[in-house]
């Protein structure tokens, strides 16, 4: 319900409309205080919702840990978790699973990144991580691959897209992967956007070709 002020009230006199007013301008003027009370109404109600959150919170026993490294503020924070907010604790764990699962299957790519390489005889070295396993890799003596492994590679080719999905998963705590992404001659190459550049020609042997078909 609106606010009415009475006779007596000093603001009386300005709150009232103009003699001249039209029909039109009582339509609008009317709309705007019905504006008007549905948002002091709606700013009422949140009002109420916050106190009433407010007072549900008074229980809440908020606890700082302080410590030196290693010294077990994680376990403790964790125990805590555990026994008074289990729901909570079993759903990020569910979450820690596909963290897991994305390191895992991020290693065996990185492998056979470096195995595609050396077979191309081309090492590229994207990341941090690909530089590391490269320099070691190129101390060792070139070796030499067989149909058997670029089998091995193609079979394990779906991990691309596991990887994707695994990251779409997680959101935010992974790296972006783009909607769109270009295609490769194989399946762990990364290819040249921006130049359009082929790389050099993959491993083949026809000998493989004809014992997968």
């Amino acid at each position: 319900m609106g606010f009415s002020p009475g006779p007596t009230d000093p603001f009386y006199e300005l709150m009232q409309p103009p003699l001249d007013e039209t029909p039109a301008q009582k339509t609008a003027r009317q709309k705007r205080e019905l504006d008007a009370q549905r948002v002091s109404d709606q700013i009422d109600e949140d009002i109420k919702q916050e106190r009433a959150r407010a007072k549900k919170n008074r229980s809440v026993v908020k606890v700082l840990l302080l410590g030196q490294s290693e010294s077990g503020k994680s376990t403790t924070l964790k125990n805590f978790r555990m026994r008074f907010a289990a729901a909570e604790w079993e759903k990020e764990r569910h979450g820690w699973r596909s963290v897991v699962q994305l390191n895992v299957v991020r290693s065996i790519i990185t492998i056979l990144k470096v195995i595609e390489a050396e077979m191309n005889g081309d090492m590229p070295a994207d990341s941090e991580d690909d530089q590391t396993m490269l320099k070691e890799v190129n101390g060792v003596e070139s070796l030499k691959f067989t149909d058997r492994h670029q089998l091995l590679m193609i079979r394990l080719a779906p991990l691309i897209g596991v990887e994707a999905e695994l990251k779409r998963r997680l959101g935010a705590g992974s790296e972006p992967v783009p909607s769109i992404a270009p295609m490769a001659a194989t399946p762990f190459e990364t290819p040249d956007v921006e130049n359009n550049v082929r790389r050099k020609p993959e491993f083949y042997q026809p000998s493989l070709i004809a014992r997968m078909t």
